[in-house]
């Protein structure tokens, strides 16, 4: 981190921060200032991250920690990436040593879909009973550019929380993880897909329940 030595500090007194300014100041005719804070610069580790069930794009987000020894106030911000202008945003309020993830638009080189296989004739049928049930879904990830990125992919599986239903899930992709950030069922891949390249997965679920119920399930 990088810290400029310009912009008031920052006066902290318990729920009360306050940043004293001794250089006057010029307020506008509609009562508003715009006061230069100073800068700071957080490292931040980016990811692409890719949600097919709900998206169509991957996304860069980028996580950073507020090292800075201080809260950063919430309000309005500009989002630049590559030094162009992206987007708006609203920050919420950011506490010292506090955790955030940031948004930093689409990445419309990698694209992404999501096919319900049930639907489709053939060996990969849906098949239901009285009491059991298949289904099977398939994430396609593409990389449309000249260069390999690297990918964390996400998708939200069912599982059960009653004694009597048990769900069996099985990937074509062995996940890096099956609890993504302790959310029960979320699965996660990351992997490298190289350039001009893509990326199928395959999961298959299998529901069991005892006869005289009903489940009612959407993938």
């Amino acid at each position: 981190m990088i810290m400029a030595d310009t912009g008031p500090g920052a006066e902290i007194n318990g729920l009360s921060i306050s940043y004293p300014i001794s250089d006057p100041v010029t307020i506008a005719p509609d009562g508003r200032a715009f006061l230069d804070f100073g800068r700071e610069e957080l490292t931040a580790d980016l990811i692409n991250r890719a949600a097919p069930r709900r998206d169509s794009t991957a996304f860069l987000i980028a996580e950073v920690v507020n090292d800075t020894g201080a809260p950063i106030l919430p309000g309005e911000v500009k989002v630049f990436r590559d030094g162009a202008l992206i987007g708006e945003n609203f920050l919420p309020l950011i506490a010292a040593g506090e955790e955030i993830e940031l948004p930093f638009g689409a990445l419309d080189h990698i694209q992404l879909s999501w096919t319900d296989l049930s639907r489709d004739t053939g060996d990969r049928g849906v098949f239901v009973s009285s009491n059991t049930q298949e289904q099977s879904v398939r994430l396609e990830i593409e990389n449309l550019s000249g260069q390999p990125v690297e990918l964390e992919v996400l998708y939200a599986t069912p599982f059960s929380e009653q004694e009597d239903l048990e769900i069996d899930v099985d990937s074509s992709l062995p996940p890096a993880e099956t609890a993504w950030e302790d959310r029960r069922g979320v699965y996660a891949w990351r992997f490298e897909l190289s350039a001009q390249a893509s990326q199928s997965i395959d999961l298959d679920f299998g529901f069991d329940w005892p006869d005289g119920q009903v489940l009612i399930w959407r993938p």
